[in-house]
């Protein structure tokens, strides 16, 4: 049920979105939220299908998703049109939909461009994301980091390691779903993001939002819980979705008091020997930018989002204010007083 307490079969639209060739798998998310958000996975043999037909056998699934001619969560332009089309059909009022970081690359981006899909929209840049290339060789790829950042891994690995009890816990989200959860959000809130406010933790909202979020990736088999835990204590944990080729960090958090160990670094380090070790993945994903992210060597992508309206509701309500804050954005005068509010 969305916030606005329209009763949605998240079962209807995931079909539908299974319907594009290339997408495997669909989880719908929308509980008590103002709007419907979508998980797609490719199909691996419809996948490697095309991959082979393109020239780009060679591509992980990870590969493929991020790849310009796949356009990062569709299969194709046409991909685009149906699903635009399919959530006309379950949500006949919705204002919007809104396609959310895809690549800068993509054949998406380029039949906006070029007005090949009819209909009306505005798309807006993002901030890069983040991944890092899964190592084949993991010591390699440690010693190849900066010798100061390897010294303060090893000097918080001591740490770690005189703490009692010390053990990595990876599950695939079916063992104590709820618990695991709950410790989750105390240990995000532990932190700046408690301090800011930001945190899930301190919103009700967030809090339903990613409870249906953890038990839809659930159902789907894409949960993951990376956790570190010691001394009686979770250290760091990551809410993580395992996809075929790739690992999403989706939120990650550290228990603030233990900060002097680098739990967090700790736990992405073991999360990448495991990787390595085992060659599941081709990538790890954090989705987002921070600076602390180069310590890692990671590589970066641009995103953009787009939004498709719909009908004389999404013209004036939706379509209309965004357009307007996209010219101000644009204007000289207001950039210059953004540059200097950065500043």
């Amino acid at each position: 049920i969305t916030a606005g307490g329209k009763n949605i079969s998240p079962a209807n639209l995931e079909a539908a979105l299974k319907t594009i060739p290339l997408i495997g798998q669909a989880a719908a998310i929308g509980d008590a939220r103002k709007f419907v958000s979508a998980i797609l996975v490719l199909d691996p043999e419809a996948a490697g299908v095309w991959a082979k037909s393109h020239g780009k056998e060679s591509l992980s699934l990870a590969e493929l998703a991020a790849d310009a001619d796949v356009s990062g969560p569709l299969a194709d332009v046409d991909g685009a049109a149906r699903i635009l089309s399919a959530v006309s059909r379950e949500f006949p009022l919705a204002g919007y939909v809104e396609i959310t970081r895809f690549p800068a690359n993509s054949l998406l981006l380029e039949a906006l461009r070029g007005s090949l899909l009819n209909f009306r929209h505005t798309c807006r840049e993002e901030r890069p994301g983040a991944y890092l290339p899964v190592p084949v060789d993991f010591a390699k790829f440690r010693n190849g980091l900066s010798r100061n950042f390897r010294n303060n891994l090893n000097k918080a690995g001591n740490k770690i390691s005189e703490l009692p009890d010390v053990a990595f816990r990876f599950t695939d989200g079916q063992i104590a779903a709820e618990e695991i959860f709950a410790e989750f959000l105390k240990v995000e809130a532990s932190g700046w993001k408690g301090e800011e406010g930001s945190a899930i933790g301190k919103s009700g909202q967030w809090i339903e939002f990613y409870r249906t979020l953890v038990q839809r990736l659930r159902e789907a088999g894409w949960l993951e819980w990376q956790l570190l835990v010691g001394d009686g204590n979770t250290l760091a944990a990551n809410l993580a979705i395992r996809m075929p080729g790739a690992v999403i960090i989706w939120k990650l958090g550290y228990n603030e008091e233990y900060s002097r160990c680098s739990p967090g670094s700790i736990l992405l380090e073991e999360l990448v020997r495991r990787e390595a070790t085992t060659l599941a993945s081709t990538e790890i994903n954090l989705t987002t930018s921070q600076p602390w992210y180069d310590n890692w060597g990671m590589r970066y992508r641009n995103y953009y989002t787009a939004r498709f309206y719909y009908g004389w509701r999404g013209w004036l309500l939706w379509y209309l204010p965004d357009k307007a804050k996209d010219l101000l954005r644009r204007m000289p005068l207001v950039m210059r007083i953004k540059g200097w509010l950065r500043d």
